[in-house]
């Protein structure tokens, strides 16, 4: 939507510091906070849309790679977040996905880690998920 204002490129980059202020504040606070959090990667990203026709608007996010499950569990335990969990079936290696998603100060933080299914884990697996990953491993679904 338009406001018949012309807006420049300098506001463009006005939004994409700010936001990126935002985001190292916010993310050094947690930090601060929480100083023995996993990080393995680290990967912010900053997107401004708009300009010319239209006020710039800045949109920040980063993903962080927390080792694995249990990585992601703690951040969720120190911001109050609940993982989400996925078990993907590949071939040879079943394993754990868990994704936690939480904003602050207005930047998208998405934690994720991995691991291993055990035996077990892997044998308790619904019986189409077998298939798949026997298929996928070039065996014979069950």
């Amino acid at each position: 939507m338009s406001d018949n204002a012309v807006h420049t490129p300098l506001e463009a980059i006005e939004a994409l510091e700010s936001a990126t202020f935002r985001m190292g504040q916010a993310l050094r606070q947690v930090l601060a906070e929480h100083p023995g959090l996993p990080i393995r990667t680290f990967h912010p990203s900053v997107r401004v849309d708009g300009y010319l026709d239209e006020q710039a608007r800045a949109r920040a996010s980063v993903e962080i790679s927390a080792r694995d499950v249990n990585g992601v569990e703690a951040w969720a335990k120190a911001l109050g977040g609940e993982p989400e969990y996925r078990t993907h079936t590949v071939p040879n290696r079943p394993f754990l996905h868990a994704d936690l998603t939480v904003t602050l100060g207005g930047t998208a933080v998405r934690i994720y880690g991995t691991r291993p299914l055990t035996d077990a884990e892997t044998a308790a697996l619904p019986a189409e998920q077998q298939a798949d990953a026997d298929a996928e491993a070039g065996g014979e679904a069950r």
